[in-house]
């Protein structure tokens, strides 16, 4: 099962300020939901957000950067800092050309991972 911080309702407000409660929303979700965050920067996308989320796993949840992904649209040119963060952090990280092979690539990676999270399966 696979969700956008935005897939989840806003039934919990983290705070009066859209910006701070949906930076708070994305926070509490890669914490407390997410087993294999995925990460996905798009060529012509705008990736300060994914970007920010990124950051915050590699910092503040190095638990996670062992089940974690990074695909990046083939094309793009990816700052050294961004490389840099997700090779410190053990994070597993690839190309992709379109949505299928995207798709591919995330699937394959939770299969990966499937044995890393065996205990957490109910």
């Amino acid at each position: 099962m696979a969700k956008l911080v935005r897939d989840f309702p806003d039934d919990t407000k983290y705070s009066e300020d859209l910006d701070e409660h949906f930076t708070q929303k994305s926070r509490e979700i890669m914490k407390n939901w997410a087993h294999v965050p995925i990460f996905v920067f798009l060529r012509k996308g705008d990736n300060l957000g994914v970007n920010t989320e990124l950051t915050y796993t590699c910092t503040n949840l190095p638990d996670k950067g062992i089940c974690a992904a990074v695909f990046f649209e083939k094309g793009m040119n990816i700052s050294s800092q961004v490389k840099g963060s997700i090779k410190i952090a053990r994070i597993s990280y690839e190309s992709f050309r379109d949505d299928k092979e995207l798709c591919d690539l995330a699937f394959g990676h939770s299969l990966k991972v499937l044995d890393k999270l065996f205990y957490y399966i109910d």
